[in-house]
C-alpha cells in the first residue's frame, strides 16, 4: 500500500498535480525552456520573463494579471493646455543591453559637408581607442556617432569644438540623451486656486483641481495647513493659456467655479519642430539596434 502511495505521489509530482512546474510548451519565449516532460525545479535552462525580466515563465508573469496603465489627459481647463502624462515612464541614463552601456553623441560638423566615412576615418585617427566607430548623418552637418562609454563622451564634449586629425575637420560633440528625442518641454509654475469647496480641500482633491491646468507636480501643504492658501506647482504646455476660471464637478454633480492666479513662473516652456526629431529618432534607434546587435554577438 505504502508503495502505491509514492508511486501516486510521484506521478502527480511529475504532471503538476501538486504544484510543481512543468516545462510546457505554452510558452515559446526564445529564452525559456520549451523541452517538455521534466519539473521546473530541475530544469538546467535559465528562465527569463520577456516581460519584467524575472526568473520565471513570460506566461506566468503576474504583469500580465495586472490593469493595462493607460495615461491621464490634464490640462482640460483652458485651450492649447491638453497633453497625456505617462506615469510609468522610467528614465535611464542610456540603453542598455546585457550590462552593457551603449553611448551615442550628436556630432556637429562645420566648415564643409561631409559624408559618413570621413568622419569615422577622422575619429579614429584622432582617438585610437581600439573601437569600431560608426556615424549616422542626421541632417546636413550633423551626425549620430557611437563612443565606447558616456565617459570617454565627456573628454571630447568639454571642448566646444575639436580638429580633427586627417581632414583638419571641426566637430562640437553633445551627450544624446532621451531628451534629444523631446519635441518640446512643459513650462513649471506656481499657481494658486481660490474658492476651492471644503470636499476639495485635501491633498487629492488639490491635486485633481491642478490637474485641470496640466501635470502637477507639487502642493504646497505646508502654507494650505498655515493660512488655508492653495498653491499647487504645475507642469503646463503654456502658462500664458491659463484660465482665471476653470469649472469642477464633484460625485454628487455639484459644478464649482475654480478660479485661478498665476504667482510665478519657474521655467518657460518650449515647443520645437517636430519633424526634426522624428528624423533623428528614428536615425538614433537604427543606430542603437545596431550597436546593441554587435555587442551582443559579441558576449
Amino acid at each position: 500500500m505504502r508503495v502505491r502511495w509514492e508511486s501516486a505521489m510521484r506521478t502527480m509530482e511529475v504532471e503538476g498535480i501538486l504544484g510543481e512546474k512543468v516545462v510546457d510548451l505554452a510558452d515559446n519565449s526564445s529564452s525559456e525552456d520549451t523541452e517538455k516532460g521534466h519539473v521546473s525545479k530541475d530544469c538546467a535552462e535559465e528562465v527569463e520573463c520577456v516581460n519584467c525580466g524575472k526568473g520565471h515563465l513570460s506566461a506566468r508573469c503576474a504583469w500580465l494579471k495586472w490593469k493595462r496603465p493607460t495615461t491621464n489627459l490634464v490640462g482640460f481647463g483652458g485651450p492649447g493646455l491638453c497633453c497625456f502624462v505617462a506615469e510609468h515612464a522610467k528614465e535611464s541614463s542610456g540603453a542598455e543591453e546585457k550590462g552593457k552601456a551603449i553611448s551615442i553623441a550628436k556630432v556637429q560638423e562645420v566648415d564643409f559637408p561631409v559624408d559618413e566615412e570621413l568622419p569615422v576615418m577622422c575619429l579614429g585617427r584622432t582617438y585610437p581607442w581600439k573601437w569600431t566607430w560608426q556615424a549616422k548623418e542626421v541632417s546636413t552637418r550633423h551626425f549620430l556617432v557611437n563612443f565606447p562609454s558616456a565617459a570617454r563622451i565627456s573628454e571630447v564634449a568639454i571642448y566646444d569644438w575639436v580638429t580633427l586629425r586627417g581632414a583638419h575637420l571641426k566637430i562640437n560633440v553633445k551627450q544624446w540623451s532621451n531628451e534629444n528625442l523631446a519635441a518640446g518641454k512643459l513650462g513649471t509654475v506656481w499657481v494658486r486656486a481660490k474658492r476651492v469647496p471644503n470636499t476639495l480641500k485635501k491633498y487629492q482633491g488639490i491635486c485633481e483641481v491642478g490637474s485641470t491646468l496640466g501635470h502637477v507636480i507639487e502642493v504646497d501643504m505646508d502654507t494650505f495647513r498655515k493660512n488655508v492658501n492653495i498653491r499647487i506647482l504645475v507642469g503646463v504646455a503654456d502658462h500664458k493659456n491659463i484660465p482665471a476660471m476653470a469649472k469642477l464637478t464633484t460625485k454628487k454633480l455639484m459644478i464649482y467655479n475654480i478660479y485661478f492666479q498665476v504667482e510665478q513662473v519657474v521655467e518657460e516652456g518650449w515647443l520645437g519642430p517636430e519633424e526634426e526629431y522624428i528624423q533623428d529618432f528614428d536615425e538614433m534607434e537604427d543606430t542603437l539596434s545596431q550597436e546593441m546587435g554587435d555587442r551582443g554577438a559579441k558576449i
